[in-house]
């Protein structure tokens, strides 16, 4: 049975499409076609990992590895004549000596830092609406962990200001009463953005995202706007220079009365020192 969340199945496909007819997989590729969001976001998705993969495959290790590790090996055959006490001399001269070890070791680290320098600087061309509901994805699955788990809103925002990331000095009526869990910082395209994580009921969540506005490309307004992203009913809005998102999937007559009347936090004199 697919996973209720096609991304999770189609970030672990192989970039060739050799595992494509795996059942989990053809089903996330079908829904995928279906959704041309997700379908963008899959296409990135495996335009990353291929070139994961192709600055894995142009590592080279170092010059004469190879020769140094069957020099090794022969005379440790020599010396035992049988195959198991050259295995276990070899085995312990590698402990005892490092430099196979060593040396593997730099091959590691040289295949890091060509991976890291290739791909780390590649834009998220994801929106970032795109991004933040692949992220709530993640925690809602357990896969990524939150940063911080608080059930108080102002001790959370507090929080998220201190790691200068946008935090609501405001809250919908509606989310007040229910009960919030945990936030975390994210960065998209090196712009930092908030999330703050309430229980709807026993198995669902919704999530309020946070941006400074100078950080998008769009101009939201004041009043909500309703869309489905990913799989998620969300509704975005702007107060001030911050720019909201509050996602969730379940259907929109359940979120929008969450979005009821807002209410002024009060602030601490903390929070005004780092708002």
């Amino acid at each position: 049975m697919m996973n209720e969340d096609p991304r999770l199945i189609l970030g672990a496909r192989r970039p060739d499409g050799s595992d494509d007819s795996d059942p989990e997989i053809a089903a996330a590729l079908a829904a995928a076609q279906a959704d041309p969001q997700l379908s963008e976001w899959a296409a990135k998705e495996s335009e990353v990992d291929g070139r994961l993969s192709a600055a894995l495959r142009s590592v080279q290790p170092p010059h004469g590895l190879r020769d140094r590790i069957l020099t090794g090996a022969r005379v440790s055959r020599k010396e035992t004549g049988s195959r198991r006490g050259w295995f276990e001399q070899k085995v312990f001269g590698i402990f005892q000596r490092g430099e196979i070890a060593a040396v593997a070791a730099v091959v590691a680290l040289l295949a890091i830092a060509v991976v890291f320098n290739r791909v780390s600087d590649v834009p998220d061309e994801r929106p970032w609406q795109v991004f933040a509901t692949a992220k709530a994805a993640e925690f809602e699955s357990g896969i990524t962990p939150l940063e911080r788990e608080d059930t108080l809103f102002e001790t959370t925002a507090i929080w998220m200001r201190e790691k200068a990331c946008p935090a609501p000095h405001t809250l919908p009526e509606g989310l007040q009463g229910l009960g919030l869990f945990g936030c975390s910082t994210m960065t998209w395209n090196g712009k930092p953005v908030g999330i703050v994580c309430f229980k709807l009921d026993a198995k669902r969540e919704v999530h309020l995202v946070s941006i400074n506005v100078r950080d998008i490309p769009e101009t939201l307004s004041e009043k909500p706007v309703w869309t489905e992203v990913s799989g998620y009913t969300t509704a975005q809005w702007r107060e001030n220079d911050t720019a909201y998102m509050l996602m969730g999937r379940v259907p929109r007559a359940e979120l929008e009365p969450l979005l009821a009347k807002k209410t002024a936090l009060r602030r601490s004199h903390q929070d005004r020192v780092h708002g």
